[in-house]
């Protein structure tokens, strides 16, 4: 869902982008999506071709132990729960 000002509501929701999915967080260009499955406690990552389609389950790969995965603004940037720790992880992009 998106809206144009903060001030405004939120629109309708989308048709469903993934399923069996936990802690979803979103880059900023919406082309990735990290998550952990229930019960996993690995975090993972699906892509899709544009931010308009379904996220693509056979691009699904585990990119590390943890959970609750959130990406940063700038994209490079991950913060993550790994039991009772919080780390980050970071990435060279482009």
């Amino acid at each position: 869902m998106s809206r144009m000002r903060r001030d405004l509501p939120f629109g309708a929701p989308s048709a469903v982008l993934a399923s069996g999915v936990g802690f979803p967080t979103i880059s900023p260009d919406q082309l990735e999506l990290y998550y952990t499955p229930p019960a996993a406690m690995m975090i993972h990552r699906m892509t899709r071709a544009r931010p308009d389609a379904p996220f693509d389950a056979s691009s699904d790969q585990t990119i590390f132990g943890g959970d609750d995965g959130d990406v940063a603004a700038d994209a490079r940037t991950m913060v993550l729960q790994r039991n009772t720790e919080i780390m980050i992880s970071t990435r060279a992009c482009p």
